[in-house]
């Protein structure tokens, strides 16, 4: 499979990675911008073995300078641990 072509004057940038932060894998991301150009990273993130079953927490991460700059770690916004 090809690569896709790049955007010029678009940086890539992993904001969820697997194995980094305390989770083995994250899945489902998505991107909003606020009416006041915040965005807003999030994604699912498992600890254990990626499993659907598998207890989940969803991560947001936030840049308020157009996406060059990301919370560092960012935050957990909800949890299906019992912990």
């Amino acid at each position: 499979m090809s690569r896709p072509a790049a955007i010029p004057g678009v940086e890539k940038q992993d904001l969820f990675e697997a194995r980094v932060g305390g989770y083995t894998t994250y899945r489902i991301p998505g991107l909003i911008i606020t009416g006041r150009g915040t965005l807003l990273a999030y994604c699912e993130a498992r600890k254990e073995k990626g499993y659907d079953g598998d207890p989940v927490d969803i991560l947001l991460r936030r840049s308020t300078d157009g996406g060059r700059l990301y919370d560092v770690g960012g935050f957990t916004i909800c949890s299906t641990r019992n912990s």
